[in-house]
């Protein structure tokens, strides 16, 4: 998707005028870029060129004549209806070290459920560092081959060489393990009559 291109215009609306138009808002900022530049654009061509996830997906951004390599770094939603209603670009060289945090996507959850096995996962997200250009938008794991009791480790990951993860290699990222049933244990109340003393009834 690096090469993938979105036009977008140059807004001088509000946000709220935007989107009643049909456009989503946004901003795109980084070096050489000193207030930001705001911009709208069509949610649903943005869609379109995504194949993966939305953040930190990098895409050139076309702006009249200048296109510029960007990165998506944040969006916000609505919080019912999940729409995003704003969204952050930032302009980067596709050389750039930069650190991002990519989300791992695991893969063959199908295939454990169908073993009866549950996925416990501890961490989702991973801070890599390198070239821009070269960082995945997300880390894939393949765990259809897993057996109970198996670990995801860090340090079994296959990355390149020159991108760097910020995080102990030892760290268990995800577990393999079984269900937990729950026996319901059957109890039976007794409920015990309080004898009752003898009364002598006067003569």
């Amino acid at each position: 998707m690096d090469n993938a291109t979105l036009q977008v215009l140059e807004r001088t609306e509000k946000p709220q005028k935007v989107r009643k138009d049909g456009f989503t808002p946004g901003v795109i900022y980084g070096e050489g870029i000193e207030k930001g530049i705001s911009i709208k654009f069509e949610m649903t061509k943005l869609k379109q060129l995504l194949t993966t996830n939305i953040k930190n997906a990098k895409l050139y951004v076309q702006v009249g004549k200048d296109s510029k390599y960007c990165i998506i770094k944040e969006y916000q939603r609505r919080p019912i209806t999940g729409e995003i209603i704003h969204m952050d670009f930032q302009s980067v060289l596709a050389n750039e070290i930069v650190k991002l945090k990519v989300p791992v996507m695991y893969t063959g959850t199908a295939t454990l459920e169908f073993k009866n096995l549950v996925l416990q996962i501890n961490i989702s997200e991973l801070e890599l560092e390198g070239r821009v250009n070269l960082l995945p938008e997300t880390i894939e794991i393949d765990i259809s081959e897993k057996n109970v009791g198996d670990k995801i480790v860090l340090k079994d990951l296959e990355l390149a060489s020159n991108i760097k993860i910020h995080a102990d290699e030892n760290e268990i990222l995800a577990v393999i393990v079984a269900p937990k049933v729950y026996a319901e244990e059957e109890t039976t109340e007794t409920t015990e009559t309080p004898e009752i003393p003898a009364t002598t009834e006067a003569k």
